[in-house]
């Protein structure tokens, strides 16, 4: 069995503003290997829980 990836710690829910923006700062724990680091975000239907949207990305260093 391969595992590509490893959640570490599930944030949220956040709501979104008017501007379809949000703003969340998060520490990382030291030690997690933080150059293969990265965040899923997706967004969801708050009636159903569909989800509507989903990106993922690596953090800069």
């Amino acid at each position: 069995m391969k595992h590509d990836y490893v959640v570490r710690e599930l944030f949220g829910a956040f709501p979104i503003s008017a501007e379809n923006q949000f703003i969340k700062q998060f520490k990382l724990d030291e030690a997690w290997k933080n150059k293969n680091a990265g965040a899923v975000l997706f967004v969801q239907d708050a009636n159903n829980g569909e989800v509507l949207q989903s990106l993922q990305l690596a953090f800069c260093d």
